[in-house]
């Protein structure tokens, strides 16, 4: 069973250059084309120390980064901010919703995108990831039990309840068509990434897709045409944690390593222009690859950020084991925005990005 970790790019040959400043010699091409830059905070301009506020999307992608020291803006600007009330705008509108497992106490919540709590899905089994498609469902990976279970908009009712035979699910990714379950680790004593193309009740994976390199599966993502990709902890590597990219998340796909190192692997996640965005758990960083640009530290000081998701706009949730569930504005100040209680083990989060933007 998983125990998340508490406290303590050069992409292809197309490729991004590495946040350490290492360079990996690679052989294939990833789909994510990026420019070989090296940028590391030493090599920066001095980091921003306000808050610059909403930016279009587009210029904010063509800009460098800010490089911000997470804590400190925490401890600076906000203390500590309550959760907003953000009700849905009529009865009818679904998807207003995010959600957080905690793997320890055996539940889920349903919050508003404010932060406040709505509801509680219960009876489960050491939960740790959950994805939502565009249909609003809900897929929550509950791992004690090797199942991933979907539910209706909201959380409730229970829709259908999928098997993963041999395996120990952990996270989940969904994408028009399919499923993607990454697996921490399997029968076979190798991780993977089990792919569902039947979601109907009982439905076991299709076919699934590995690294030989693999040997604990973390997060899971697709970008916009449909790859998916792969962040796990290798078996020789000096950095431990790989991204792997799965052209069209095929069946047979080989493994297209993106030369990105973490110190231990963490979530991933693509934002509405398909940067990708990544967390290294162990250094508490969270990154953004940015097209055309490189890939940089986007801010530092978080304590176990374990999983990422993006809301389809402007924001990217945080899930922390060690404090709950933050919203980092794009350009604008992070803060908290569902506290945990010191007994809880926070681990998945996703929101309803179709809802988002609405």
């Amino acid at each position: 069973m998983r125990i998340p970790m508490l406290p303590a790019c050069a992409l292809g040959s197309a490729a991004i250059a590495l946040l350490t400043g290492a360079t990996a010699n690679l052989t294939s091409v990833s789909s994510i084309a990026v420019s070989p830059t090296m940028v590391s905070r030493s090599s920066r301009a001095t980091p921003l120390v306000g808050f610059p506020g909403w930016m279009n999307r587009r210029v904010y992608s063509a800009a460098l980064p800010r490089v911000y020291d997470y804590a400190s803006l925490l401890n600076r600007w906000h203390p500590m901010r309550s959760p907003q009330v953000r009700p849905p705008k009529s009865k009818s509108r679904v998807g207003e919703y995010f959600y957080g497992c905690d793997f320890d106490a055996d539940s889920c919540g349903v919050y508003y995108l404010g932060g406040a709590l709505v509801s509680t899905i219960t009876n489960l089994t050491y939960p740790q990831g959950v994805a939502v498609d565009d249909k609003h469902q809900v897929y929550v990976v509950n791992s004690g039990a090797y199942q991933v279970l979907i539910y209706a908009p909201g959380g409730s009712p229970l829709v259908s309840t999928l098997s993963s035979p041999g395996n120990e699910p952990a996270f989940a990714a969904v994408s028009k068509t399919l499923l993607a379950v990454s697996d921490l680790n399997s029968s076979s004593g190798r991780a993977n990434v089990a792919v569902y193309r039947n979601r109907s009740n009982g439905a076991t994976p299709s076919y699934y897709l590995t690294d030989p390199n693999a040997i604990e599966g973390e997060s899971v993502a697709f970008d916009s045409k449909g790859n998916c990709y792969w962040s796990y902890n290798a078996r020789t590597s000096s950095k431990f944690g790989n991204i792997d990219e799965f052209r069209g998340c095929k069946q047979g796909a080989k493994p297209i390593n993106l030369g990105i190192t973490t110190q231990f692997a963490g979530g991933i996640a693509f934002d509405a222009e398909d940067n990708l965005w990544y967390t290294d758990q162990r250094a508490g960083t969270l990154n953004v690859c940015v097209s055309g640009s490189g890939c940089f530290v986007d801010l530092t000081g978080f304590g176990d950020p374990i999983t990422l998701s993006w809301d389809g706009s402007d924001v990217m949730y945080v899930m922390d084991a060690t404090a709950g569930i933050y919203q980092v504005n794009v350009l604008g100040d992070p803060f908290e925005v569902a506290p945990i209680p010191e007994s809880a083990l926070p681990i998945g989060v996703a929101v309803d990005a179709s809802a988002a933007t609405e």
